[in-house]
């Protein structure tokens, strides 16, 4: 949690929108359920994607809330009147405002894993990663809508 007070006094929004993007898995352009087809996943695993996409939509909105608070952040840290353990204080409030969505996603990610096979398990992890790239980019304002211009999700598999 040290890591992430610091990388986002230091990081700015790439460090959020990183964490915010991470393991993207919608259908993106295109028919809703085409995720699920390409990796002939079953109503298990595609029910533990879904739980993933609803955890991370939630955590998409609490970021674009904690946006704002983490820009007063970045003017207190340039404020040279402020002190450092008020700046201290300020960080540590937004992280224990995100704490326990990085856990909740590990413990689903070890759900598939426990359901797929090898190849399954990468193959999603892959498509996971490529629906991140293709995200990847937009702003705070954007966080936690469902769809953006191009009727891409922007929280999780449909």
């Amino acid at each position: 949690m040290k890591r992430l007070m610091i990388a986002s006094l230091l990081g700015g929004t790439f460090l959020l929108s990183s964490l915010a993007f991470a393991e993207k898995g919608c259908s993106g352009p295109g028919k809703p359920g085409e995720f699920f087809k390409e990796l002939e996943l079953n109503s298990e695993q595609k029910e533990i994607l879904r739980e993933m996409r609803d955890d991370r939509m939630e955590m998409l909105k609490r970021m674009r809330q904690l946006h704002e608070k983490r820009e007063a952040l970045n003017e207190m840290l340039s404020d040279y009147s402020v002190s450092e353990d008020a700046i201290r204080e300020a960080a540590g409030e937004i992280g224990k405002e995100m704490q326990g969505f990085g856990e909740k996603r590990l413990e689903n990610m070890f759900k598939l894993r426990r359901t797929l096979n090898r190849d399954q398990f990468l193959k999603v992890i892959e498509k996971l990663e490529e629906r991140k790239r293709d995200h990847f980019g937009r702003g705070p304002e954007k966080w936690g809508e469902k769809f953006d211009a191009n009727n891409r999700c922007a929280g999780g598999v449909d």
